[in-house]
Parts: C-alpha cells; sequence; structure tokens
C-alpha cells in the first residue's frame, strides 16, 4: 500500500477507535514488527491502535512510572479495558522503506497525521484524556494528549 493510502487508513482507523460506543478515553498507538506473509519482506512494522478505558479508578501516569521502574510493561495491560483495538493490519512499509533504521521520518508522518486527524476533529476527542504513540514494550511515549488525570 502507498504512503498516502496508509496515512488515510491511519486517520480512518484512529475515528473508529475513538468513535466506539464505549467512549474509550486511553488511545494507544504502537508499532509492532511481524513475519510478513511474504518471505522476501522479512520483518516488517505494522500499527496498532488500542481504544481502553482505566480500570478502578487506576492513574495511568503512576501505573506507568511502576512499569517503567519495574521494567514490566505489563502492569500498564493490567490497569486498562480494552474496548477496540486495530492491530497487524496497517502494514507500515511504505512509511519505513529501511526498517529498522531510518525511523524518525517514518514516525514525523504518522504523528503528523494522527495531531492532524485530531485537530479536525476535536469534538469527537474532547472525551480521550490521554493518546500515547510508541514502540511495543517501550516506555518511550510520545504524549499527543495528556491531560491531568
Amino acid at each position: 500500500m502507498n504512503e498516502p493510502l496508509i496515512l488515510k487508513k491511519i486517520e480512518g482507523t484512529l475515528l473508529k477507535i475513538v468513535s466506539h460506543k464505549d467512549n474509550p478515553d486511553i488511545i494507544f498507538i504502537e508499532i509492532d514488527t511481524g513475519g510478513s506473509e511474504s518471505a522476501d519482506e522479512g520483518i516488517v512494522p505494522y500499527l496498532n491502535l488500542y481504544g481502553n478505558l482505566i480500570l478502578n479508578h487506576e492513574n495511568l501516569d503512576n501505573t506507568i512510572q511502576m512499569a517503567i521502574d519495574k521494567d514490566e510493561y505489563g502492569y500498564i495491560v493490567d490497569i486498562l479495558d480494552d474496548i477496540i483495538w486495530d492491530d497487524f493490519e496497517i502494514k507500515l512499509l511504505s512509511l519505513y522503506p529501511n526498517w529498522p533504521n531510518e525511523r524518525e521520518a517514518g514516525d514525523l508522518k504518522i504523528i503528523t497525521t494522527i495531531k492532524k486527524t485530531i485537530d479536525d476533529n476535536k469534538e469527537s476527542f474532547e472525551r480521550v484524556r490521554k493518546l500515547y504513540f510508541h514502540y511495543v514494550d517501550n516506555f518511550d511515549f510520545i504524549k499527543i494528549i495528556d491531560k491531568p488525570a
């Protein structure tokens, strides 16, 4: 899939996530890798989107800090109720032609698309408290929406 189509798919998927009837207030957008169906592609980056609710009024910021301190991403997953997700559907090969090298340009295109989607649909994102972009099992979150808990 070419770059403009991928960016359009990211926008559409993000809008589908944020518009879910259960009103997710936490959205994680992460890059994950998997083996391709085509042997010559090798490892392929995918963009996964997850819409969540916080369980038991937990504090996501505190939980993220605990996960970092203990180097265990599972602490974060344990406090989230996954209500809608899209994983391993958005293949990012054209955004990352030299995967895993030179990731900055692809990251910037994704982040720009996310920010534009939010700006163009402000009302849909009013109830979203946190929206983070990151790489799977990596704690270097880029906080795109980060309202206080």
